[in-house]
Parts: structure tokens; C-alpha cells; sequence
């Protein structure tokens, strides 16, 4: 799927691009640039002056031209060693790094061999392919979360929405029904009240 091809087919096609560029906007007119390049070497040795430079900077500071040389001589040599030293731990650590390359790949191979191949067999390489994986793991993981989600959200709506308005027809049928049997009570005790006979007044009248 995804190698460090790409990174090395990303740096040759800066390059190609530089080079045309150069080839093409620089390169024909770097022979005025050189007909210019004594002059301006001369005129910074004339501001410079005949001697050493350093010799002339010890002088003003207080030193001797060959303990700066041998200091900076004995820097060099610290810098050369300090270089072999990290190339030498980096092949031992790298050493370890395939190994363990070769074991993950290996693993991956033996459970889906159709898939045989398709990771070149460098830490890089290797690392490189985790990394496009978790990303498009993670891309879909999260497509599928919004998808269910949105599902849950219109279940939910259409649900809940049925649900509030069946108990709001209930209520409403109800408060119906309390109020007709209030006014039918009414009505049945008004009748009651007429049917009643009225009251024999006293004295035989």
C-alpha cells in the first residue's frame, strides 16, 4: 500500500523542479555573477588586510594562533569520533530493528497470506504502514460512529415523538371523559331536582 518510496519520490521531484528552475531562470545568468566573483574576492582581501586573520584576532584578544589551531584540530578529531560512535550505535540498534521487522511481518504474512508482499522488509517501511493503517482505522471508526449515531438520533426522534404524542392524545381523551361525566352528573341531578314533588304547605293550604 504506502512505502518510503513516497518520501524518496517527493524529494527527487522537489529536486527535478529546483534544477529546472535553476536550469532555466539562474543558469543563464550566472556568467555575469562570475565575471564579478575576483573583483569582490579582491576587495575583501584589501579590507581584510595582508595578515592572518586569526593571528590578527589574537593579537586584540590575547591568545596564541596555535592553541586556537590545536583546539580547534582537537574539536575536529572529538566531532569525527563522536560521528563513528552514533553510526555505531545506530547499526546496533539497527541490527535489533530488523529483526523484530522481520518477526511482525512474518506474523502478518502467516495470518493473511494473500497479503504476502505487500510490506517491504525495513523498520520504515514498517512504521510507515502502521501508521496509514491506525489512520484509516481511526477515519473509519469514526464514519461509522457518526452513522449510528445519526441512526440512534432518528430512531430516538421518531419514537420518542410517537410516544409524547399517544400520551398527549390519552391525556386529552381523558380530561374529555372526566369533563362529560362532570356535565352529565350535572344534568342528571338538575333532573333529579325537577322530578322531585314540591313541599305541602302548612295549615292545610
Amino acid at each position: 500500500l504506502v512505502s518510503t518510496d513516497i518520501v524518496h519520490g517527493t524529494v527527487e521531484l522537489f529536486y527535478e523542479a529546483y534544477a529546472g528552475f535553476y536550469d532555466k531562470f539562474v543558469g543563464p545568468h550566472m556568467h555575469h555573477v562570475e565575471k564579478h566573483t575576483d573583483t569582490v574576492f579582491n576587495v575583501v582581501d584589501a579590507a581584510l588586510g595582508p595578515e592572518d586573520p586569526i593571528t590578527d584576532v589574537c593579537k586584540q584578544v590575547g591568545c596564541k594562533k596555535e592553541e586556537v589551531l590545536t583546539a580547534y584540530e582537537t574539536a575536529k578529531d572529538t566531532t569525527v569520533k563522536a560521528k563513528e560512535t552514533a553510526l555505531a550505535r545506530m547499526a546496533q540498534l539497527y541490527e535489533p530493528l530488523n529483526r523484530y521487522t522481520d518477526f511482525v511481518i512474518d506474523s502478518y504474512e502467516s495470518a493473511m497470506p494473500k497479503h504476502a508482499g505487500l510490506i517491504p522488509r525495513t523498520p520504515g517501511n514498517l512504521i510507515l504502514f502502521v501508521i496509514y493503517i491506525s489512520f484509516a482505522v481511526y477515519t473509519l471508526l469514526r464514519v461509522a460512529f457518526y452513522i449510528i449515531n445519526c441512526g440512534l438520533s432518528i430512531f430516538c426522534c421518531v419514537c420518542c415523538c410517537g410516544c409524547c404524542r399517544r400520551k398527549k392524545k390519552a391525556e386529552k381523551a381523558a380530561a374529555n371523559s372526566k369533563t362529560a361525566k362532570a356535565v352529565q352528573k350535572g344534568k342528571d341531578a338538575l333532573a333529579s331536582s325537577k322530578a322531585a314533588p314540591a313541599p305541602k304547605k302548612k295549615g292545610g293550604k
